[in-house]
């Protein structure tokens, strides 16, 4: 039984990176297990919807934003398919599993860390699609849209490095489209 959000209307989007390697198997995850999310974004831009947006899903945990608390219960959340922040090791690299990796590399220090998988060309498109139709669909203030990282501070460390941008440039970026004309 999924719980409704509070006025069947969601006040926000958390978006986050689900530090696993492929869409299938993030699904796969979310159905078995206790998180869940509305939207989960792959590498390819593919995004499936896994809970109704009026629906509660565990995705954010104990979180704060702009005077509202757990935020579970109101904002939308988005998982996009990411490693995450990346270890060196002399001339190369590992995940949060201590697996080498061998995709690309974002150099940029963010939430305590220097290297991140990048999100894609297609992610970030489709990531900025999204946040608009929703904006503009659920009337959200831009401004509700937040990174797990700016909502769990201490706790949680993404999007972070993922993103091409700092995530205020990508609110600017989604405030430019939603009322270009």
């Amino acid at each position: 039984k999924m719980l409704s959000t509070k006025g069947n209307k969601p006040a926000g989007i958390v978006i986050h990176h689900t530090a696993t390697y492929n869409l299938n198997s993030t699904v796969n995850y979310f159905k078995k297990n206790v998180v869940d999310v509305q939207f989960v974004l792959g590498h390819d831009g593919k995004i499936i919807q896994m809970v109704p947006c009026n629906k509660t899903a565990a995705h954010a945990g104990k979180s704060e934003w702009n005077g509202k608390k757990w935020l579970n219960n109101s904002y939308i959340g988005i998982e996009v398919v990411n490693i995450g922040w990346l270890k060196k090791k002399g001339n190369k690299f590992y995940d949060g599993y201590k697996r080498l990796w061998k995709g690309e590399v974002r150099e940029r220090k963010a939430e305590g860390f220097k290297y991140w998988e990048p999100f894609t060309a297609a992610q970030e498109k489709e990531l900025l699609e999204l946040c608009v139709w929703l904006v503009k669909e659920y009337d959200i203030p831009i401004e509700n849209i937040a990174a797990h990282f700016e909502v769990s501070p201490g706790r949680k460390n993404d999007p972070a490095g993922g993103l091409s941008m700092s995530f205020d440039q990508f609110r600017n970026s989604v405030r430019s489209r939603v009322f270009q004309t």
